[in-house]
């Protein structure tokens, strides 16, 4: 066994694109786009949403140009604001730190657990949240001025898989469960 790749990964391949779906195919392509000028958001942004929204069943779909974009954008559907927490999983990219930042939120920093590389439920526990025991996390919590919104489902597969489920926990209810000095209680008015 060697660490070396066998092959070199290319970060895009024309050659092989054009192998799959012809060179004058995907010439034709390239010239389209760049004599309507719409590299992004064009009317082939536009027809790739619509069938991927398609495919997977939902009514729609925005592609984005980075992960950067894709997060801060899931992040802006939630109205996540200046003054929001975002839990966010030690064991990431920078991305996922910095679209929270974006829009003015906290992104606060959950260990991962060693096995799974979800966030690790007890690590919330220990900056404030509550205890986790019959919650299994997937990485999607949200703090705003009303309380916590959990998305979770039952099975840890991708959320798009099997559609999530969201649990929202108004502070009212769950205030007395979380420690004085946590980052969370720093955020909520009492």
């Amino acid at each position: 066994m060697t660490n070396k790749p066998s092959k070199p990964i290319n970060l895009f391949d024309c050659a092989t694109s054009q192998k799959v779906i012809g060179q004058e195919n995907f010439l034709n392509a390239f010239k389209t786009i760049l004599n309507h000028g719409g590299y992004a958001q064009g009317p082939e942004t536009r027809e790739l949403d619509q069938k991927l929204a398609d495919y997977s069943g939902t009514k729609f779909c925005a592609t984005c140009g980075s992960g950067t974009d894709a997060l801060t954008l899931a992040l802006m559907a939630w109205d996540v604001k200046p003054g929001d927490a975002v839990f966010v999983s030690s064991f990431t990219f920078v991305a996922s730190a910095e679209a929270p930042v974006l829009l003015g939120a906290t992104p606060i920093f959950v260990d991962s657990d060693p096995n799974t590389y979800n966030m690790n439920p007890k690590d919330l526990e220990n900056i404030g949240f509550f205890s986790v025991e019959e919650i299994f996390p997937n990485g999607n919590f949200l703090v705003d001025e009303d309380g916590i919104t959990y998305t979770f489902n039952e099975y840890e597969i991708a959320a798009y898989v099997v559609r999530e489920t969201n649990v929202f926990l108004p502070y009212a209810e769950i205030l007395y469960l979380l420690k004085k000095d946590s980052p969370i209680a720093k955020l909520i008015d009492n």
